[in-house]
Parts: C-alpha cells; sequence; structure tokens
C-alpha cells in the first residue's frame, strides 16, 4: 500500500493510502500470452474454470480468466506519479494494450483506504491520458479507516 498525505479544506494533513493493481480478464484469456506480452510474471493468474486459492485459502474456480499485477507499495508522490510509476514497469506500446484489449478488459483497480471522513483526490487528465493510451478502465474500492476523534 501506498501512503499519502492530503490537505483538507481546514490545511490538516489526513492520510490516504492506495492499493493499486492491474487486472486484465475474459473467457478467452490465455496467462502465458499475456505474460508474454507485458513481458513480466502476473502475482495471479488463471484461466476461465481455473482453480485459484483465495488469501484464506478457499478454492475458488475462475467464472472467467484472469491475470493480475500488483502495482508498487511504497512510493511517495502524487496519484499521478504513483499510476505512472506502476505503468512504467509495464509495456509503454500501445500497439501491445490494443491487442490485449481487442478482446480482454483492462483494469487499473485501486483500493483507497481514507484516514477521515470526506476524504478525497484528484484523477488529473495525466491520470485519465495514461489509461485511455493503454485501453484501461479504472475502478475503485473505497475503505473508511476512521479514528474517533
Amino acid at each position: 500500500m501506498v501512503q499519502f498525505n492530503i490537505i483538507d479544506d481546514d490545511n490538516r494533513r489526513q492520510s490516504c493510502t492506495f492499493a493499486l493493481s492491474l487486472r486484465i480478464m475474459g473467457d478467452a484469456l490465455i496467462p502465458d500470452d499475456i505474460t508474454r506480452l507485458m513481458g513480466r510474471s502476473p502475482d495471479l493468474a488463471y484461466t476461465k474454470g481455473g482453480v485459484f486459492h483465495t488469501p484464506n485459502g478457499r478454492e475458488v474456480h475462475g467464472r472467467t480468466g484472469m491475470w493480475s499485477v500488483r502495482g508498487p507499495r511504497e512510493v511517495e508522490g502524487e496519484f499521478y506519479e504513483l499510476v505512472a510509476a506502476f505503468l512504467a514497469g509495464l509495456p509503454a506500446s500501445t500497439d501491445v494494450w490494443r491487442m490485449v484489449a481487442k478482446d480482454l478488459k483492462i483494469e487499473l483497480f485501486v483500493g483507497v483506504f481514507m484516514g477521515k471522513p470526506n476524504t478525497g483526490f484528484v484523477l488529473s487528465p495525466k491520470v485519465m491520458a495514461l489509461l485511455a493510451e493503454r485501453n484501461c478502465e479504472i475502478g475503485f474500492d473505497l475503505y473508511g479507516l476512521f479514528e474517533d476523534e
């Protein structure tokens, strides 16, 4: 996870932590083909109907195929810098991304862990451009980790 400090409306620092994963999904997914195209091994990969284990050890059969890599865990800076650093470890060629997106869904999944209520961050045009160039959706899961004030 990556820790960021965000300034709220009262000029107080708030913390927001992000966990990134790139997920490529689809019924036609062949993990070895995606590994070759992406130039790196996945953290998790399986075909449709393939077996994988959840973190608590439960055996699950994939409803669709998935190939996934986790992002950096200890980077400081802006959200754009985090996304750019993560994507820098993957192919720069838009041709590769177009080829993958032809039959599969590409998603940057972001877990957002907010330390205070009403915490936010901005998706800048630079972030959206990086994702659009790669035919990549962005999905968020938002979590409130609020302490009593």
